[in-house]
C-alpha cells in the first residue's frame, strides 16, 4: 500500500509508479538470494499483480507462482494479468486466516505487514508455509525520509498531520525498522536488509509518486478534521510554488528488503 492513509484517489497510477520505484531494489535482492527458474514462489498481499509477471518471469514454466490478495477486485485483476501463464495463479483470500499450503522455496510480503494489527503473528504464518531453507522476502516502509527541499512549514505540517492520523489508525510508519527482530523473534535467520530511497526533481517518478501519495491523501484528511478549507488551499498552494521553485528535490520514503531464511534443522 505505501499510503499512509489507504487507498487514494487516482491510485493505480501511483501504485504503478510505486512498482516502477521499489521493483528494482527487490528483484536484484532475489538474484541474491537465489530465487529463480524452477522455484515455487508465494505472492502475499499481491494487489493487482505486477510483481507477479516478473516472478512468474523469473521461475519459468519449471516452477510456480502463486498470489495471494484480500481484495476480490484486484485478485480478479491480478489473475487477467497472467492470462496464458500456467504455472501462475491468483486466490481470493487473507493471508491471516487462509490456507497458505507449505513447502514454498521463497514467500514475498511487499508494505502489508505495516498495516496490520499484528505483524509478528502474520510472520510466524509464513514461516510456517516455508520449507525449510526457504526464505521469506518483506519490503517495507520507513517514512522518516519522507521529505520535501527547500524545506516548507506547510507541506511538512499536512505531512506531520497524515503521519499522526496514520498512527491512530494503527499503520506502522517505521515498520523497516521494527520487521528485523519480528523476523528474527518467529525463528528465521537474517539474511539480508538492503536499503533505498529515491529523490527527484519536480515531473520525475520519484516527484509524481510523492506528489500524488501527499495531495491524494488531502480528502481522507479533510474527512477526519484534520484539514479544512483554508488548510487545503494552503497546501496545494505550497506544493505549487515548489513545483515552479528552482532546485526543488523531494526525498521519498525508504523501502527496505529484508529477508530471512527458515533453518533446515
Amino acid at each position: 500500500m505505501f499510503s499512509p492513509l489507504g487507498d487514494l484517489p487516482d491510485d493505480e497510477a501511483r501504485l504503478a509508479e510505486q512498482h516502477l520505484l521499489w521493483r528494482g531494489c527487490l528483484l536484484d535482492a532475489l538474484d541474491r538470494l537465489g530465487v529463480g527458474e524452477g522455484l515455487s514462489v508465494l505472492d502475499v498481499g499481491c494487489g493487482g499483480g505486477r510483481l507477479l509477471a516478473d516472478l512468474a518471469y523469473r521461475v519459468g514454466p519449471m516452477g510456480r507462482v502463486h498470489g495471494v490478495e484480500r481484495d476480490p477486485s484486484l485478485a480478479k485483476q491480478a489473475e487477467a494479468s497472467l492470462s496464458g501463464v500456467p504455472w501462475a495463479s491468483v486466490e481470493a483470500a487473507d493471508l491471516l486466516t487462509a490456507p497458505l499450503g507449505a513447502g514454498w522455496d521463497a514467500i514475498i510480503c511487499r508494505f502489508v505487514l505495516s498495516v496490520l494489527p499484528d505483524p509478528a503473528q502474520a510472520v510466524r504464518r509464513l514461516l510456517a508455509a516455508l520449507r525449510p531453507g526457504g526464505v521469506l522476502v518483506v519490503q517495507e516502509a520507513l517514512h522518516d525520509s519522507l521529505n520535501v527541499f527547500p524545506p516548507n512549514e506547510v507541506i511538512r505540517a499536512a505531512m506531520e498531520t497524515s503521519a499522526g492520523l496514520a498512527a491512530e489508525r494503527g499503520v506502522d510508519l517505521r515498520a523497516a525498522g521494527h520487521l528485523p527482530a519480528t523476523l528474527v523473534s518467529a525463528g528465521l535467520e537474517l539474511i539480508e536488509i538492503e536499503p533505498k530511497v529515491h529523490a527527484g526533481r519536480p515531473g520525475s517518478l520519484a516527484w509524481r509518486w510523492c506528489e500524488r501519495t501527499l495531495l491524494g491523501q488531502i480528502p481522507a484528511l479533510r474527512a477526519a478534521g484534520a484539514l479544512d478549507a483554508d488548510g487545503e488551499a494552503a497546501l496545494r498552494e505550497s506544493w505549487a510554488a515548489l513545483v515552479d521553485r528552482p532546485g526543488a528535490l523531494v526525498m521519498t520514503p525508504t523501502a527496505v528488503v529484508i529477508a530471512g531464511r527458515r533453518p533446515k534443522a
